[in-house]
């Protein structure tokens, strides 16, 4: 896969579209690009979050290669931006094709969705399957097996909603040979999970606890649901 980014003196930064190619047997390829002009991203939380919206995040993490049946997504990049206290954001210059979208705020975090097809999901079916046997297998996916939303973009003139669910919290109890551990430092590392990519550790935050004397740690607020 490959894609092109570059600066023109007149027209500013062009970039091409993610470009998924085989290498013939020389062991070159003449691959043509088409570059285009970066797009804008505008978009908003969902209206349950509660405004003022206060340390909101949201990364973009652009798609490239696999084509539309999922079996190769590469990463070919990703931007950050902020998130106003009205909810809504904006990504300047933002690259053309397919992404991924992470958020993230106080008490919030992005709502993973249901695949809409088996391919998406990753979901293996005997030969001869039917379109009804697909609609089971997806409907039977548990949350585990649910996707980040993503976006291709440019999008049409109506702007992005990110659908949100409220993080959770976690207590823990440090326990050695003869009982509690007190004043030992714990420490969670939530992650979001793109598939066929990996793991990240959610950036922007840390969390960090320490136990009492009872070897109880103060409980980890805020955390995204996938923690490690």
């Amino acid at each position: 896969c490959v894609t092109v980014s570059v600066e023109h003196p007149e027209l500013g930064r062009l970039y091409s579209m993610p470009t998924t190619f085989e290498v013939g047997d020389v062991g070159w390829e003449v691959v043509e690009l088409e570059l285009t002009e970066p797009v804008r991203l505008e978009g908003s939380l969902d209206p349950r979050v509660p405004r003022p919206v206060n340390n909101g995040k949201v990364r973009i993490i652009y798609r490239g290669g696999g084509g539309g049946d999922y079996s190769d997504p590469l990463v070919t990049g990703q931007a950050d931006v902020d998130v106003a206290q009205d909810g809504t954001f904006v990504l300047e210059n933002a690259r053309p094709g397919e992404c991924f979208v992470f958020a993230l705020t106080e008490g919030w975090v992005v709502q993973r969705i249901r695949p809409t097809s088996v391919q998406e999901a990753r979901i293996g079916l005997p030969e001869g399957a039917t379109s009804a046997d697909a609609a089971a297998a997806l409907a039977d996916l548990s949350p585990s097996g649910f996707v980040y939303p993503s976006v291709t973009l440019p999008m049409g003139p109506e702007p992005l909603v990110l659908g949100m669910e409220p993080t959770g919290s976690v207590e823990i109890t440090v326990l050695g040979p003869s009982g509690p551990l007190a004043e030992v430092s714990a420490n969670a590392n939530p992650n979001y999970r793109v598939r066929r990519v990996g793991s990240n550790i959610v950036p922007w935050r840390d969390w960090s606890v320490t136990t009492d004397a009872q070897g109880r740690a103060a409980r980890f607020e805020k955390l995204s649901a996938e923690v490690g």
